[in-house]
């Protein structure tokens, strides 16, 4: 007769991540890993997506590359095909390696810098020249920056990448609009001072004439000549003031950081948008929507103006009752986004407990929540996100709020999943990026890579895209392609292995 166990160790273990107790072996301390992952023991002599270029030059500039195809792309241009080309491309393959090799151990730089440096510890006696031909490749290097590693601080400094590049994007456009129509409304005041009365006086006139042409002139004579039948301003007072208080809100906008105006120390009144949790963030984009407000109002008025269409007796009205409620996405898209980085040790601190509040009040927020651990629980009042929603289950629960971007991703695939997180980061409306990032429960046993990647294959986390716009419906809107083997309930794999034979 079979005896049922008080613990089944196998049902516990999946349903609550406890290891160890009664029933069961504690195996943390013994540097076990899944026989499955045996092969990738050494994950340095691999070629796979990490380490990451976060591009800081180039045409490609605010995106990240795997530095496998980084080196790919250099060796299509350089290395020809057949023997000819396989002494190149060995050389080339043996710095990647250690560049690989140097990250792993935890060093950190631009890709230029580690070239070099990787480049001088392969020069040998048997092969002096390997040092001059690595050192020539890198001068095909199309692109450059910071090389970083798969670790849980990698995790931030690649999606905070992305963000300032889309805000870079929108920086490009915004002051490109603001500075034409700063052109246009102060030609439009130009050109009424020299056709009023004060710009037909002699002084104005001598400063209108530039060169050494000016002593051929006798401007007193020139200016009663031409000031007959002027009008002192061919401004109505109303016009001039709202031309002029409409430059002065444009020039003054603190939400980017005009070249025209500002120098690098005052670049500080510029206002930021990276916080480390979600009260701020919010608090922050209500605190500066009236400024927003005055930025929109004046744009709107500045393009009124400038082609010519502004009735006072029509638009007056309308833009005396302009306030924050008559705002649409599209005015919210000139500005930056938001950025907030709720680190894994923060993901119960009372500061962010409001997220579902800031999602599903579309505010312009791009939130990135870094887990750490799969079985955490999620009891009532515990401090976690939304009324004992576990961070594991913080992106299911996000898709159902209505114009959230949502991607669910661990570390190891974010190089494979850039182009989705680069289109949420360039949503209008909040987007939520729910990463994870690893445990230190098992850190000795696996690399980090290693770790994250296998919770998405085992389907503890799996990967997965919602666009809220991508379609009409919810099999338009999401998906789970990049997961492995998405057709089948699980993921099957063959072990191969060796007996005593």
């Amino acid at each position: 007769m079979d005896i049922a166990l008080p613990f089944p160790e196998q049902r516990l273990f999946f349903t609550t991540g406890r290891n160890e107790g009664v029933g069961l072996e504690a195996i943390d301390r013994l540097n076990l890993r899944p026989a499955i992952l045996a092969r990738y023991r050494d994950l340095n002599r691999l070629r796979y997506d990490f380490p990451l270029v976060l591009v800081s030059d180039g045409v490609e500039a605010g995106t990240i590359r795997s530095l496998s195809s980084v080196i790919d792309e250099v060796l299509a241009e350089i290395a020809p095909r057949g023997l000819e080309g396989e002494r190149l491309r060995k050389h080339v393959l043996r710095l990647e390696r250690e560049i690989r090799t140097m990250t792993a151990e935890g060093m950190r730089g631009l890709l230029s810098e580690l070239w070099t440096m990787a480049a001088s510890k392969l020069a040998s006696s048997d092969d002096p020249s390997a040092k001059e031909v690595l050192a020539h490749i890198a001068g095909k290097l199309k692109l450059d920056g910071e090389v970083v590693d798969c670790e849980p601080s990698m995790i931030a400094r690649v999606c905070e990448h992305l963000w300032r590049a889309a805000q870079q994007r929108k920086a490009t456009a915004f002051l490109a609009l603001v500075e034409r129509l700063v052109v246009r409304l102060s030609d439009i005041l130009r050109a009424a001072f020299i056709h009023s009365e004060a710009g037909q006086r002699p002084d104005a006139l001598r400063a209108s004439l530039g060169g050494s042409h000016r002593r051929a002139f006798d401007f007193d004579v020139m200016s009663k000549l031409v000031t007959r039948n002027v009008s002192k301003d061919e401004l109505s007072a109303s016009r001039r003031m709202r031309l002029e208080r409409t430059l002065a809100v444009l020039n003054s906008q603190r939400f980017f950081d005009d070249p025209r105006l500002r120098n690098g120390a005052d670049a500080k009144d510029v206002f930021d948008f990276r916080f480390d949790d979600c009260a701020a963030a919010a608090e922050a984009f209500r605190a500066r929507l009236t400024a927003l407000t005055a930025v929109v109002k004046a744009i709107a008025i500045a393009e009124l103006e400038a082609a010519g269409r502004y009735v006072e007796n029509q638009h007056d009205a309308f833009f005396e009752h302009f306030d924050a409620g008559s705002l649409s996405a599209d005015d919210l898209g000139l500005f930056p986004d938001y950025f907030v980085w709720v680190a894994s040790g923060r993901t119960g601190a009372s500061a962010n407990t409001g997220l579902m509040d800031v999602l599903s009040a579309g505010l312009p927020v791009k939130v990135l929540v870094e887990t750490t651990d799969l079985v955490e629980e999620g009891a009532v009042g515990t401090g976690h996100f939304a009324f004992g929603v576990r961070s594991t289950r913080l992106a299911n629960t996000a898709t159902g709020l209505g114009g959230v971007f949502v991607v669910q991703a661990t570390s190891a695939h974010l190089c494979a999943l850039r182009e989705r997180i680069e289109r949420a980061f360039a949503h209008r409306g909040p987007a939520l990026l729910s990463i994870y990032v690893g445990t230190e429960r098992f850190s000795s046993a696996l690399p980090p890579y290693l770790g994250t990647a296998a919770a998405m294959e085992s389907r503890a986390f799996p990967a997965f895209t919602y666009d809220p716009y991508a379609g009409d419906n919810q099999a338009a809107r999401f998906s789970l392609e990049d997961n492995p083997q998405p057709e089948a309930d699980w993921p099957v794999d063959t072990l191969e292995y060796a007996d005593e034979n």
